[in-house]
């Protein structure tokens, strides 16, 4: 019984097999890449579809004459045997348009017809409208920057693109320029006064040569928009409005068209125009900051992005920007003068040691009258006396003189030290922005992609609720979620634009000026603690606690706080033992003077009245003195100078225990951070992967009826959630093992290896000491 059923299903098989009618088709495509990729997928779809009723039979074709030789190889193909025609690509749909009789069912994928209908109307004959409109395409263009003067590349012998192309340019001047097959010959050959591109699909052969023609377009600084897709925007084209989508649908249109002409429909009858794809206009902002061409912001807000990493600007390195931050920053500059400032400091205090020498001359007149009397009265003053004078005082010993140098000197290694700290501060700001730029980079690409992915589910809802499977709700509730999610893209766009002002500001940098920065997610050993000699040393909680009191005890030892701060303490010390001193201490002194009369004029004196009294008016007179002072009392002055400088030292020495203490505290906390960013890591990889499952799982359910709006909102709202959990989990780590860096003095990026071994050497001792101690 068991093999007579066996027999009977393999007959039924058989029967059904040999029941198999042959399907003919002829397809007749345009020999570039572009239509190749379509022809090959409408087969695929129509195999899938028809492949179990019929076997199937395709013969090929490609126009590769004019278009009165297309047009006479379409007629011989209408009289052959086969069972319809299938024209694929501008050049052969447009052929087939020309024919006036369709001997057989002509089916033409997507057609330049300048007139949009429901049906053709044309027996034997249907086509597919194109996804695209040239006449909205040329006002978006217009949109982004106004022009006379267009410039379009068309492949040879296709004159009725040109012909299409020219029915919507009415206020526009149009080159046409027919390839050569060399984008250098091409590009040559537009006219100067072209101020923008319009760029038709796959006008070369090879996929290098047409990047070569956009390369091209972008050198020269014109705005050019692609007629057809993303595709080509990805690769540099400035923008585009028609979806890369289209081709999927376009394909499943042409396999159904074919089964309803194998089930005796005619083609005239059939829709031209494909439902349920959402156009959306699409700007490479690479492209974008290359040409210098910047699209209004009612533009830009209807737009999505791609090539959001800034590729035109100044190029940075994570150490490239740190080096130029401390040449250039002008607080950290600021913070330079205050060493000079103290240097200046210690000159004057060492001047008080130094011989203080002033030189003098003086003219005395008195009045003719008083010159007489002083002459009758036997005194020997002219009318007029010029005299020099030169003054020398010499401090030979001051206690507080002597001590103030070292107290400026001391407080010389205090500025030196706090400028040190204020250049790991900076260096600190500059990663701490560096990776702020990136991580802005890389949320608006998370925001633009839920933009691109929220326009995928309205796509859908259009459908559905076109078939009459869903109501028009869903398709409001996307359109809603639409605007949302732009207005996210548009916040983080702008957080992009402030992180990149606020890093120039930090390198001294052109506020507005362009920046590329190298990304450090994968830099090995670019941080302490990925070096595996430390990493692998940490295995448990026990571990980490004997790494945190390492790098206190490191820390404690190499922080210029602390060593700011103890030479502040250093410096008080001199000065509480200055006024200590100044009790007994006495200040000693030379002083000198020297006057000479350098000339007489007016009423003189009789010269014999001078050497009667033994008088050389222009002898030099000089003095020498020792001058020794203590001060007995000043109004208790020095007791309270005393007392404060006590007070002022032991608040400088709690102070440093305070320090010290905090920045035990600080490693810790960082610490604690590090390790909590390191778990966030590898939870948020984990959400995000299974979230993007989610979401792909939810909107295949969606598409089925299964699954809700509702839900679907969910999981990609949790997508979104989960990316930017990752960026900023992965970004954080960073930050917080930067930080851990700053507060060692020890930047791990700044670091040779002689360094980076010694600082792990300093590790291995510590761990060993401490064995042995326990």
């Amino acid at each position: 019984m068991k093999k007579l059923l066996v027999t009977a299903c393999w007959l039924i098989i058989a029967n059904v097999i040999l029941a198999q009618q042959d399907l003919k088709l002829t397809i007749l495509s345009d020999g570039d890449r572009g239509t190749y990729e379509f022809k090959e997928l409408v087969k695929t779809e129509i195999n899938a579809l028809l492949g179990q009723q019929f076997n199937i039979l395709y013969q090929e074709f490609n126009p590769t004459g004019s278009l009165e030789s297309d047009t006479e190889t379409i007629q011989r193909i209408l009289e052959d045997d086969s069972d319809m025609l299938i024209a694929l690509g501008f050049k052969s749909a447009g052929a087939l348009y020309q024919i006036d009789n369709y001997l057989k069912p002509c089916l033409a994928g997507i057609s330049l017809v300048p007139k949009e209908k429901e049906t053709s109307g044309i027996p034997n004959y249907t086509y597919i409208q194109n996804p695209f409109s040239v006449s909205r395409d040329l006002e978006v263009l217009q949109s982004i920057r106004p022009f006379k003067n267009l410039g379009i590349f068309v492949p040879q012998n296709q004159p009725y693109i040109q012909t299409y192309i020219n029915s919507f340019a009415d206020t526009i001047n149009i080159q046409f320029v027919t390839l050569d097959d060399d984008p250098i010959t091409d590009l040559n050959a537009l006219n100067p006064e072209i101020e923008a591109i319009y760029i038709l699909p796959n006008l070369y052969d090879d996929p290098n040569d047409h990047q070569a023609l956009i390369d091209g377009i972008n050198a020269r600084k014109l705005p050019s928009l692609s007629l057809i897709g993303q595709n080509d925007v990805e690769r540099g084209v400035l923008a585009s409005i028609s979806s890369s989508d289209y081709i999927g649908v376009y394909a499943r249109r042409m396999a159904i068209n074919v089964m309803k002409v194998t089930e005796g429909q005619d083609p005239k009858d059939f829709p031209t125009q494909v439902s349920g794809i959402e156009d959306e206009l699409v700007i490479n902002v690479a492209t974008m900051l290359q040409i210098e061409i910047y699209p209004p912001y009612e533009v830009l807000n209807k737009a999505t992005f791609t090539d959001l990493s800034p590729k035109v600007g100044r190029q940075y390195s994570l150490q490239s920007a740190v080096a130029e931050a401390l040449i250039n920053n002008i607080s950290y500059q600021s913070a330079q003068k205050n060493v000079s400032a103290q240097k200046a400091e210690i000159g004057i205090a060492t001047s008080n040691l130094l011989p203080n020498v002033e030189i003098g001359s003086t003219v005395a007149t008195i009045d003719k009258i008083t010159a007489e009397l002083l002459r009758a009265g036997q005194q020997i003053t002219p009318q007029t006396q010029w005299s020099g004078n030169l003054s020398i005082t010499q401090l030979i010993y001051s206690q507080p003189a002597i001590a103030n140098i070292a107290i400026q000197k001391a407080l010389l290694h205090s500025e030196e030290a706090g400028l040190m700290a204020q250049q790991l501060d900076l260096v600190l700001r500059v990663c701490e922005t560096y990776l702020g730029v990136l991580q802005a980079i890389a949320n608006l690409n998370i925001q633009n992609v839920n933009v691109q992915t929220t326009l995928r589910n309205l796509n859908i809802a259009k459908t559905k609720e076109q078939i009459g499977v869903i109501s028009i709700a869903d398709v409001y509730g996307f359109e809603s979620q639409l605007a949302l999610n732009k207005r996210s893209l548009n916040d983080a766009r702008t957080l992009l634009e402030q992180s990149i002002i606020q890093f120039n500001q930090l390198l001294n940098r052109p506020l507005d000026e362009g920046v590329v920065l190298d990304d450090v997610l994968d830099i090995p050993d670019l941080l302490f603690i990925q070096d595996e000699r430390i990493s692998q040393r940490i295995q448990n909680n026990y571990d980490l606690l004997q790494f945190a009191d390492f790098l206190t005890a490191y820390a404690i030892e190499n922080a210029p706080e602390l060593d700011q701060l103890a030479w502040t303490i250093q410096a008080q010390k001199k000065s509480l033992d200055i006024n200590q001193k100044s009790r007994y201490l006495p200040q000693v002194a030379l002083q000198s003077n020297f006057d000479k009369t350098l000339g007489r004029y007016g009423i003189r004196v009789a010269d014999e009245l001078f050497e009667n009294n033994g008088v050389d008016p222009y002898q030099l007179a000089w003095n020498l003195g020792f001058n020794a002072s203590i001060p007995l009392f000043q109004g208790n002055l020095r007791t309270k100078r005393i007392q404060k400088d006590k007070v002022l030292l032991d608040q400088l020495q709690l102070n440093q225990l305070a320090l010290e203490q905090q920045f035990d505290a600080n490693i810790r906390l960082s610490l604690a951070n590090l390790g909590n960013s390191y778990n966030d890591i590898l939870l948020t990889d984990q959400a995000q992967k299974s979230s993007n499952q989610y979401l792909e799982l939810v909107q295949d359910l969606y598409r089925e009826g299964v699954a809700s709006i509702a839900t679907l909102f969910d999981a990609q709202n949790n997508l979104v959630a989960a990316q930017l959990g990752a960026i900023a989990s992965q970004y954080q780590f960073f930050v917080d093992a930067f930080t851990i860096e700053r507060l060692l003095n020890k930047l791990y990026l700044l670091c040779s290896s002689e360094e980076q071994e010694d600082f792990v050497s300093a590790y291995f001792s510590f761990l060993t000491k401490k064995e042995n101690d326990e």
